[in-house]
């Protein structure tokens, strides 16, 4: 497990694992608990898609997610809850609404741009070595806070903004990098009864000290934003079309649904922890390699500089982004090639077989077309092995490559993910909606 969760580079393990021992392959967890590790795409796509309902996420997952983001699309398992909450969500990842919320990120993008263009110019003309990641951070929780009309304010280094002070790092500090302790802690949390996250968010540790403390911050800020909206559209006037207001209009008009506050001030939380460091992170990724891709950049501006020439301004629409071929493959090759999360769990809730892509060798010299599951059986999933499979990507899965995306360059179509194979937003009815 110390192999999983603190490589020197994400995916070390998967990786390795993989190539030794194939696409599925029996593993230990803490206290020797038996787990299928699996990244071959056919058993995947049986488990996420074709029998989704069947392979629950883990309890320590669930409980997991309930601690940091309380009962929230994270945490909801697939069927009423998990429908019921997609549905509540939805008005706001429609490809209206995000193409309606574009004027917003490119006003926060400017202000970025802006801060690092005075860093340079005090300078006086010498190198300047800016954290990109960190400023990414705070654009991007500062773009989804505008998004739900609050201002953040992180680019301006508001030092009063509690809520922006608690989600610095949230995401990573406690996804990478496991302490044997909080290893085991995370294998065990499944067994606790749900009245324990109340003691676990009050222990006097620093750990849980400050995921107290955010909790309570956004949980605050989460209900005067929407007891504001819904007083507004109460009234009759005009919320706006924001993500808050398109939560509060589902509030107040959704035939025969009665949702809880409490359910809204959850989904505040779950998007700004789901949505604003894993983006910063990607496009910190997708920055990196394009700096060690000249080339590249340089036909990626050309590209924008054309699209620019052609619309006759240098804001572009959704739409011109969408028709960017460049653009569209060095996006899907950072999201194929850094994935955020590398993996996720599931459990068989009931006996079943998994078909597999190919026939797996055993350490008995059997050969497997298939794999038998009990009830119970813990499943890793693997999406960083996944999206470097050879037989799926090419001999050059290894290497960052959006020329994959453009000639399509022997790739394998698998059915899985929500765009071009990749699974780094998982699949099936688990798929991530951002």
């Amino acid at each position: 497990m110390p192999a999983l969760f603190r490589p020197e580079e994400v995916g070390d393990a998967d990786f390795s694992w993989t190539r030794k021992y194939g696409t599925v392959f029996r593993m230990m967890r803490s206290f020797g608990r038996d787990n299928l590790f699996v990244s071959d795409p056919k058993a995947l796509r049986y488990i996420l898609n074709t029998r989704g309902y069947r392979f629950s996420r883990s309890q320590s997952m669930r409980f997991g997610a309930q601690l940091v983001t309380g009962k929230s699309l994270v945490w909801a398992e697939v069927g009423d809850q998990h429908a019921r909450q997609r549905k509540i969500m939805e008005p706001a990842f429609s490809h209206a609404s995000v193409a309606a919320f574009l004027p917003v990120f490119q006003e926060k993008c400017h202000i970025a741009i802006d801060k690092w263009r005075d860093i340079i110019s005090q300078n006086g003309g010498n190198p300047v070595v800016l954290n990109v990641h960190s400023w990414l951070a705070r654009l991007t929780l500062d773009a989804m806070g505008a998004a739900m009309d609050y201002e953040l304010g992180s680019l301006e280094g508001n030092s009063e903004n509690q809520l922006a002070k608690e989600y610095e790092n949230l995401f990573s500090d406690s996804q990478y990098n496991r302490g044997d302790g909080r290893i085991i802690f995370f294998d065990l949390i499944g067994y606790l009864p749900e009245w324990t996250i109340h003691l676990i968010r009050n222990s006097p540790d620093a750990s849980s000290k400050r995921l107290k403390k955010y909790f309570t911050t956004a949980n605050h800020v989460a209900r005067t934003l929407i007891l504001s909206k819904m007083s507004l559209l109460a009234a009759g006037k005009d919320a706006g079309k924001d993500i808050m207001s398109l939560l509060g209009r589902f509030r107040s008009y959704c035939f025969g649904c009665r949702l809880a506050i409490n359910l809204v001030l959850i989904v505040f939380s779950a998007l700004l922890v789901a949505g604003h460091e894993t983006t910063a992170s990607t496009m910190a990724w997708l920055l990196y390699e394009l700096s060690r891709n000249q080339d590249l950049q340089d036909k990626l501006r050309r590209e924008i500089a054309e699209s620019q020439r052609r619309r006759g301004s240098e804001e572009l629409t959704t739409q011109v982004f969408e028709s960017m071929p460049l653009l569209q493959a060095i996006l899907k090759e950072t999201l194929r090639y850094h994935p955020i999360q590398p993996r996720t769990t599931r459990t068989a809730t009931q006996d079943d077989i998994i078909p597999l892509s190919v026939p797996h060798k055993t350490a008995d010299g059997k050969f497997l077309n298939e794999v038998a599951v009990k009830k119970g059986q813990q499943i890793l999933i693997s999406f960083a092995a996944y999206n470097r499979l050879t037989s799926i990507w090419g001999d050059d899965a290894h290497v960052w490559n959006p020329d994959r995306f453009l000639n399509d360059n022997g790739t394998t179509k698998t059915g899985l993910g929500v765009i071009s194979n990749i699974l780094t937003f998982n699949s099936g009815e688990r798929s991530c909606i951002g």
